[in-house]
């Protein structure tokens, strides 16, 4: 049976255009506190991940500006494509 393994990736948003999110919200009157944005990977897996296997998806997700991880009791939310949607990997 497959199964779905998800990891996290590199920041999704530049320190740019988090500011201009910031500013747009504030013309709102929205007060937003700490703003980060980062690309999630989910890949379906029809077994274990042998070595050589493991090491290029680790080499293939090595991108971008790595971020922090969230706290526990941080907001959370996943933004993913509509249903239905074809992924173009």
């Amino acid at each position: 049976m497959p199964s779905i393994v998800s990891l996290p990736g590199s920041a999704a948003l530049s320190a740019f255009r988090i500011d201009k999110i910031r500013q747009e919200a504030g013309r709102l009157g929205l007060a937003l506190g700490e703003l980060t944005a980062r690309y999630w990977h989910f890949l379906e897996l029809d077994g274990e991940l042998d070595a050589a296997a493991a090491r290029q998806l680790d080499k293939t997700l090595d991108y971008g500006t790595p971020t922090d991880h969230p706290e526990a009791d941080e907001l959370q939310l996943l933004v993913t494509p509509r249903p239905g949607t074809i992924s173009p990997w």
